[in-house]
């Protein structure tokens, strides 16, 4: 199974692993700079880079001249580089975390059922290169795998645009993507 899918961080690649119920896909980068250089590493093959989308225009960045936005969900902006099978989701409205505290607020659910004193307390768990032995992300996680499909939500949105483009890859079509 091929690693397909480049993250930024450890809390990305644990968090994506369980949600694509397969970790072999994922590829830990050191940063969204190297997420944005893998694009280069594979050359034409198929990718996708999942990144937090901060606080500047991401195709601002030289290496993603040829990327363009090609759909935009309720937290997350998808590019497609314009002549190869290589998509970038930009988490919004920043980041990773700011995008997982999202969904518990849409369920009426705060960071301290999972004990966490506060959300600058998860910012910095998530940091840690060991986030996936935390048994208080681990519980997180397990909670949003478990309850994203029973509501309408950015991770349920999410989901079926990424499976859409691990079941298609190379048939990928820009008109059916755009209607999913």
């Amino acid at each position: 199974m091929e690693r397909v899918i480049a993250v930024e961080c450890f809390a990305d690649k644990y968090f994506f692993g369980k949600l694509l119920q397969n970790e072999k896909r994922i590829r830990k980068e050191k940063n969204k700079n190297e997420v944005i250089k893998a694009f280069e590493k594979v050359k034409g093959a198929f990718l996708i880079g999942i990144v937090d989308e901060d606080r500047k225009e991401l195709l601002l960045d030289p290496n993603l001249k040829s990327f363009e936005k090609i759909k935009e969900g309720r937290s997350f902006k998808i590019y497609k580089d314009k002549t190869k099978y290589h998509f970038i989701f930009a988490l919004c409205p920043k980041a990773f975390e700011d995008w997982i505290y999202q969904f518990l607020k849409c369920q009426n659910k705060e960071l301290s059922e999972f004990g966490y004193i506060n959300f600058e307390s998860f910012m910095k768990e998530t940091k840690s290169e060991q986030i996936d032995k935390e048994i208080k992300y681990k519980n997180l996680v397990k909670h949003v795998i478990q309850t994203y499909p029973d509501s309408d939500n950015h991770i349920k949105e999410f989901k079926i645009h990424i499976d859409y483009l691990l079941t298609e890859t190379y048939q990928f079509n820009l008109e059916k993507f755009k209607n999913l």
